[in-house]
């Protein structure tokens, strides 16, 4: 069950000029959001200004006008509902698989006490055998398909970036910044060129932000899947034994190899020869040609930077693989040495089996 929402508030919504301005805003998140891995969205458009006044007023009416009624009244009813049946799914479980451990233990504590000393030594011998499924688990190496997806994710960063240059370049080098009003023109137009690589800048981390979000996702996933098949062949092995879930791992976030800075070889001089004046630069060819100048200068050392990211992130979402298979690994070990432990008990001589049938019977009555 996909139980995971997002809820996203599209602010300032009361500045459209009508609905069909304000879908239109609306739809462009969704896609932005889509292109970071987030599908279906749940957007409001909102007035925080509105809801402020609506709030301090006790305005009720305009509160629900402003959009942020309807978000709490989804939020709440998510937290309320959505999450309260997850946890009480997940507890019903957890009761199941005790109750059914326990049955497990009443159905060894029934033999007599030669086969009971039989089927001791055997689950001693298989605890061995699932100690090394589970070490095999844990020092395998990360699969390759971690690291294509991750070449992949950052290839397409770069792809994005670039789409995106032109609106940066419009951005940095326009007309309300590059006015012959008096000011030293030759200086902004270098800072106008520093704003292009702030803009390029933040670009980036928020895409790498994005980019740990899916390599997070696909490392759990891949680890999922493999953990799934250690915990199969540990139920093969432990007669009556039901693995516990994988609990996904948390990552941290890595840090940046560098700020990406473009090539040298652009200063203020270079520039400048490029501009000459406002007139010429807007009116004429010249913000056209400075840009297919620039781009050159630009996408190698977008490159480059991604290059140096993809050898660290690779090497660091290795580390971080392993240690995510020893806690897995660690955690599904203990569970199984508690349930051969309370096996081991119900198999010796001195096994209270009453003890147990009242257990379980407490458990059947929970799960009515």
């Amino acid at each position: 069950m996909n139980w995971i929402k997002c809820f996203s508030l599209v602010n300032a919504a009361d500045l459209a000029a009508d609905e069909e301005e304000l879908q239109g805003v609306l739809k462009h998140v969704g896609q932005n959001l889509l292109q970071h891995g987030i599908r279906n969205p749940r957007l409001f458009p909102v007035s925080s200004l509105d809801a402020l006044d609506a709030k301090q007023a006790g305005d009720e009416g305009k509160l629900e006008q402003s959009g942020v009624a309807a978000f709490e009244q989804s939020f709440l009813h998510f937290v309320q509902n959505d999450l309260g049946k997850l946890a009480v799914d997940a507890a019903e479980q957890e009761i199941a698989r005790a109750a059914a451990t326990v049955q497990g233990w009443l159905n060894s504590a029934a033999g007599d006490a030669a086969s009971r000393q039989r089927e001791s030594a055997l689950l001693a011998e298989r605890q061995t055998e699932a100690g090394a499924t589970v070490d095999a688990f844990q020092t395998a190496a990360a699969p390759a398909q971690l690291t294509q997806e991750l070449n992949e994710l950052l290839y397409y960063v770069v792809q994005r970036i670039q789409l995106r240059f032109g609106e940066f370049y419009n951005y940095a080098f326009n007309p309300s910044t590059l006015q012959d009003d008096g000011r030293d023109l030759r200086k902004m137009i270098w800072t106008s060129w520093l704003e292009l690589q702030r803009l390029v800048q933040m670009e980036l981390s928020q895409e790498l932000q994005a980019t740990t979000l899916r390599m997070e996702r696909n490392l759990n996933s891949l680890l999922q899947k493999q953990y799934a098949g250690c915990s199969e062949k540990l139920e093969s092995l432990i007669n009556g034994y039901s693995g516990i879930p994988y609990e996904t791992a948390t990552l941290p976030t890595p840090d940046a190899v560098a700020e990406w800075t473009p090539s040298a070889a652009i200063d203020a001089k270079w520039l400048w020869s490029r501009f000459k004046s406002p007139r010429q630069f807007f009116e004429g060819e010249g913000k056209a040609t400075l840009r297919k100048e620039l781009e050159p200068f630009v996408t190698p050392a977008l490159q480059a930077w991604m290059n140096a990211h993809s050898e660290s992130w690779t090497e660091l979402y290795g580390e971080w693989w392993s240690q995510a298979a020893t806690a897995a690994g660690n955690a599904l070990l203990s569970d199984l040495s508690s349930f051969a432990a309370g096996m081991q008990k119900s198999l010796a001589d001195n096994a209270n089996v009453e003890e147990l049938q009242t257990l379980h019977q407490q458990l059947i009555d929970i799960q009515m």
